[in-house]
């Protein structure tokens, strides 16, 4: 097939127009856009190279910064499992070392729950009535004395129920709780020590005039059964003293909440 004349004069004269405006000033608008098209030509491979480069370079940054954040959570949670390791030896240590009482035996409990109630607030232990445990029996825990590095037994609870595997106990700030107790100061002053509220402790029966003071110390009395003389139950905060009554009443603030604690001691009579 013979391509008529007229078309291939037609082709070499556009041609021969192209290359005119590429040398000369003349006809601009044509000469710019060859040139355009020539330079998008070559540009586009290398911006999608760059393209290509910098989402790989962003996938792999975005994964190294989930790795990082992985291992930091796995080292945060070792660090936790240590300080709740060192806090349970520390108790465990302040046990062993805290003496029982003369004529009692100190058995070793978990703390294991905690029940609030319109009775006040219990604990449940992982020992019973199989362990020899019976209702009445004072809960207590090692304290460091603030001016040694003696022990001193705390009361925080009795108990107030028995299973033949586990036992309930009561809070010293439960109003069920009522502990014989004495004010250790410059006299000594027997009264009644009943939970008040599950916040604080009130003391009844303390007479009028007795020269008491804040931060004096409150203790068991020698005159409850089955609970010794002289666990810590807790510092005196205020006395309220009412004008013509013979007794006033005071509140008492456990240094500790049972919530501190993972292991306490049943104290039981020989």
């Amino acid at each position: 097939m013979t391509v008529p004349r007229r078309v291939v004069v037609a082709g070499l004269t556009i041609g021969l127009l192209g290359v005119v405006a590429l040398a000369t000033d003349g006809w601009p608008w044509l000469r710019n856009s060859l040139q355009n098209s020539a330079t998008t030509a070559v540009t586009a491979p290398n911006a999608l190279t760059a393209w290509v480069t910098s989402t790989a370079r962003g996938a792999r940054t975005v994964r190294e910064l989930g790795e990082l954040q992985t291992q930091l959570a796995a080292r945060e949670s070792s660090a936790a499992r240590v300080h709740v390791l060192e806090l349970e030896n520390a108790e465990l240590r302040s046990l062993a070392q805290l003496p029982a009482p003369v004529g009692y035996r100190a058995l070793g409990v978990e703390i294991i729950g905690r029940r609030s109630d319109e009775r006040g607030i219990t604990y449940l232990i992982n020992r019973g009535q199989r362990d020899g445990i019976v209702r009445g029996q004072p809960v207590v825990v090692g304290i460091t004395d603030n001016n040694s590095t003696n022990q001193a037994g705390m009361i925080i609870g009795v108990v107030s129920e028995v299973a033949d595997t586990t036992a309930n106990f009561s809070a010293t700030t439960s109003p069920f709780t009522t502990l014989a107790a004495e004010i250790l100061g410059r006299e000594r002053v027997h009264v009644l020590a009943q939970g008040e509220f599950n916040l604080a402790i009130r003391l009844q029966l303390l007479p009028d005039g007795v020269n008491t003071q804040q931060g004096d110390l409150v203790v068991t009395s020698n005159l409850a059964e089955g609970i010794p003389a002289g666990l810590l139950i807790g510092s005196l905060s205020s006395v309220e003293r009412e004008t013509g009554e013979l007794f006033s009443t005071a509140i008492v603030v456990p240094p500790l909440a049972p919530e501190r604690f993972k292991f306490a001691a049943v104290l039981s009579p020989l």
